[in-house]
């Protein structure tokens, strides 16, 4: 009997979002029943108790990870994959910029952040030009660190400059304007434990 794991694309029946851990559990699960699969008893593939697919002929079924609790009674067994560390949005910084390369946001320790917002807001009447360098741990500014080189920004203007920038704990992001005190750069994101 050929069958097929039901694996939702975002989101779980009780509404928690599939990590990129818990999709490759699912997958791994899918291939090995399908290369299981054959003669013999039925096996019944459930999701928060809704029936998916069933797969004969198989006997063993191990789950192994961190995430992974497996528990079984009688025929029936329950392998339930906990959430990883998924973080809390929040508001990183807000800064002003200066004529000079400065410190906006540091990679907090035994964290890695991912910035998931960044915009930029041009509060005077001129364009201003705007440097935004992403600097790993240890490391200093240069061409090979930018994230946006002189770039003209419109009068009284913003923009969103990158939808998402991962930082390990001691990285910088550090930015400077051609005109001090006019350009608001604001970031948001999620910081996880390593």
């Amino acid at each position: 009997m050929a069958w097929k794991l039901a694996v939702p694309d975002q989101i779980l029946m009780d509404g928690r979002q599939i990590t990129p851990a818990m999709r490759t559990w699912m997958e791994l699960i899918t291939r090995r029943l399908i290369e299981l699969g054959g003669g013999g008893g039925e096996l019944t593939i459930e999701e928060e108790g809704v029936a998916v697919g069933t797969a004969g002929g198989i006997t063993t079924i191990d789950f192994v990870g961190a995430t992974v609790t497996a528990t079984g009674s009688g025929a029936d067994a329950t392998v339930t994959i906990t959430a990883e560390d998924m973080g809390t949005y929040k508001h990183l910084f807000a800064s002003l910029l200066t004529g000079s390369s400065a410190t906006l946001y540091t990679g907090a320790a035994s964290k890695i952040t991912v910035v998931k917002s960044l915009w930029i807001a041009n509060t005077s009447a001129s364009a201003v030009t705007v440097t935004l360098y992403r600097v790993e741990s240890g490391g200093s500014i240069g061409d090979n660190r930018s994230l946006m080189k002189t770039v003209s920004v419109e009068a009284n203007s913003s923009y969103q400059v990158i939808d998402e920038l991962v930082l390990a704990a001691g990285d910088t992001l550090r930015g400077l304007a051609g005109t001090t005190d006019v350009v608001n750069v604001t970031g948001s994101g999620v910081e996880f434990d390593v």
